[in-house]
């Protein structure tokens, strides 16, 4: 005799901080809590968009499972596109959940820095009138200069 489990395996999802936009360096925990009447396969946690993330575990059968994720944003994650984090489990019956977050968006918000220098011909220092001077701006950003 056959046993099959055809409903779908409950999934709770919280992340924290709660928050709306990340920038390099910063991480979110991924908290989940699954179960299921007969018995768990796995649970996924996949970012997708900006960067590519997955997490796996299995499940081991167990009807209850909770862990928690942390997702760390890569300096080479694009600022021109949104994180998607979806968050998946099966059961025993092959009868997936899946459950999404609200959408991110990656941002830079810190500040570039900016040096410059200026250098003359004039050999005893300072400047007269007819020298020519140079003027070198040197700008520096942990992601791209947009100019």
């Amino acid at each position: 005799m056959a046993v099959a489990d055809s409903t779908h395996p409950q999934l709770g999802v919280t992340m924290t901080p709660q928050t709306t936009a990340l920038e390099s360096g910063n991480s979110v925990s991924v908290s989940l809590q699954a179960s299921d009447a007969a018995a768990l396969l796995y649970t996924v946690v996949r970012a997708s968009g900006s960067f590519a993330f997955t997490d796996s575990a299995d499940a081991s059968y167990a009807s209850n499972v909770q862990r928690t994720v942390k997702i760390q944003l890569p300096a080479s994650a694009s600022l021109t596109t949104a994180l998607k984090i979806d968050v998946v489990t099966a059961n025993v019956g092959g009868v997936v959940t899946t459950q999404s977050l609200p959408i991110l968006t990656v941002v830079d918000t810190a500040h570039p820095a900016v040096t410059g220098s200026l250098t003359t011909t004039h050999s005893a220092g300072g400047a007269a009138p007819g020298d020519h001077l140079t003027l070198t701006v040197t700008g520096t950003d942990r992601r791209k200069l947009a100019y």
